[in-house]
């Protein structure tokens, strides 16, 4: 947060004088810097005072051993990062009235609720479902807490948006269901969920963002008619999808999204104008199946198969499968 506020701020040396296992910060604070009480691996419990109003960016960034946190409902705003890396803090409880404009909670392993306590202050921004965090309308899913050991997951109905991370690392969810009340999923939502396997698509939505399903293991996806684009890396790593079928609403697939894929088989309609030269992996090891695109003849896909030496089958006779015709220097 680089703004220019009246108040007391709470410093990183101020910190460092407060440094220990159980930290109460004094009355008088209205702010705490950004990084304040960043790496102290030594906090494990932190009470924040009612005349706090601002806590900045990172400030509880690598706190390894911090387990509890107390905050008033005084707090108008959390900064970006503020818990990122609190890898045994459990449980954590955010005022109704404080406000989020960055991902706030980010790799807490062993995080299973994310409360919101209700209090007098306007405007409203944040309230919960069973410990996972929305927005005041619960129109907006913000994070889901990724220690939870559960296997699936259903978003409630009502959800229009799922924000950028929002179940980032969550290592248990083997099956999420997306209502259709789902129009956009932001990027790195579900990024590394590495028991994901299924996960169904809303109708209504247009776009997959860059880094969406990045070293997820999912074995089957069926992208709805109405995405038009399928951004960078959207499914990098995924490498049990064995076959893709692209609808023909879809224009561009741009690179690696698809990189790191065991695809066999992947269909791609003329619709799409642009592939991007690096969308595809081409995997010679043993391992891994040599790729086929089926197209139709002088789509873009068709010609992209012919330029990076892919085995095509043109989609106007199926039944004949088409070799490349490797050119051979003596």
């Amino acid at each position: 947060m680089n703004k220019q506020l009246n108040g007391k701020a709470l410093t990183k040396e101020d910190a460092e004088k407060l440094a220990g296992e159980h930290v109460v910060i004094p009355e008088g604070y209205t702010r705490i810097s950004d990084g304040a009480f960043e790496n102290c691996t030594a906090l494990k419990s932190i009470k924040i005072p009612e005349s706090v109003t601002m806590i900045g960016e990172s400030v509880f960034f690598g706190c390894e051993s911090l387990e509890s946190i107390e905050i008033s409902d005084n707090v108008k705003e959390i900064g970006a990062l503020t818990f990122a890396d609190c890898s045994k803090l459990k449980s954590i409880t955010l005022p109704e009235s404080t406000y989020l404009p960055g991902k706030t909670i980010l790799h807490c392993h062993s995080l299973k609720n994310i409360f919101v306590s209700k209090n007098t202050h306007e405007p409203k921004f944040l309230s919960d479902i069973n410990g996972v965090l929305f927005n005041a309308e619960k129109t907006v899913l913000i994070d889901y807490p990724i220690g939870r050991e559960d296997t699936e997951y259903i978003i409630p109905d009502g959800v229009r948006h799922i924000s950028r991370g929002a179940f980032e690392k969550a290592g248990f969810l083997k099956n999420i269901v997306i209502p259709d009340s789902v129009i956009s999923i932001d990027h790195h939502a579900f990024y590394f969920c590495q028991s994901l396997e299924t996960v169904n698509l809303p109708s209504g939505l247009t776009t997959i963002e860059h880094f969406t399903f990045v070293l997820c293991n999912l074995v089957e996806i069926d992208i709805p008619y109405g995405v038009t684009s399928i951004r960078n890396c959207a499914f990098f790593g995924c490498d049990n999808l064995t076959e893709i079928v692209i609808p023909e609403s879809v224009k561009l697939i741009e690179s690696g999204a698809f990189s790191g894929c065991n695809l066999e088989r992947i269909t791609i309609p003329d619709s799409v104008d642009v592939i991007d030269d690096l969308a595809l992996s081409k995997f010679k090891s043993d391992h891994c199946k040599q790729t086929i695109i089926r197209c139709k003849e002088n789509s873009a896909a068709h010609r992209y198969a012919i330029m990076h030496e892919y085995d095509f089958e043109l989609m106007d006779d199926d039944t004949k499968r088409n070799r490349l015709e490797r050119e051979t220097t003596s």
